[in-house]
């Protein structure tokens, strides 16, 4: 079962990580969405965030939050204020396993590679980058060159 394998991988990291801050408040697993634009013409850029488990759905909580964490948010953050047409969403297997089982190349993959193939971004349903957090510069990149694509 599809589940089970995920469900491992979860209990191993609640172990070793402890878990969130008591007290800490943390929004749902994905972020805020910005409202699409009725310009017939303009179409919304998706883009993806696949993440392994977090004790939240950004993983930048607790005293001492990983840089790399802080630096992809703030990337993620700036993005979506530059970008209007730009709708981001980050899956962490902690707080999104629905997402990860019901997307099946995502699944086939931490199937296969375990969740050191994690992160992985994707953009308008392409994947991008595995096993890495890109940096604002290759993010915008990848958002906007499918952005000025011509349409098919």
């Amino acid at each position: 079962m599809k589940t089970e394998a995920l469900s491992k991988y979860l209990s191993n990291y609640s172990d070793e990580r402890g878990g969130c801050d008591a007290g800490e408040r943390h929004s749902p697993g994905s972020r805020s969405r910005q409202q699409l634009k009725h310009d017939s013409i303009q179409l919304m850029t998706e883009l993806t965030l696949y993440e392994e488990a977090m004790c939240c759905s950004t993983g930048v909580c607790g005293p001492d939050p990983d840089d790399e964490l802080v630096e992809v948010s703030a990337a993620l953050d700036q993005l979506e204020t530059e970008i209007d047409d730009l709708d981001i969403s980050r899956a962490n297997m902690q707080h999104d396993i629905d997402q990860f089982l019901e997307t099946q190349r995502i699944y086939d993959l931490v199937e296969e590679h375990g969740p050191s193939i994690l992160p992985i971004t994707i953009v308008d349903d392409e994947i991008v980058a595995k096993s890495e957090y890109l940096s604002y510069n290759a993010l915008k990149a990848a958002v906007t060159d499918r952005e000025s694509a011509p349409e098919a």
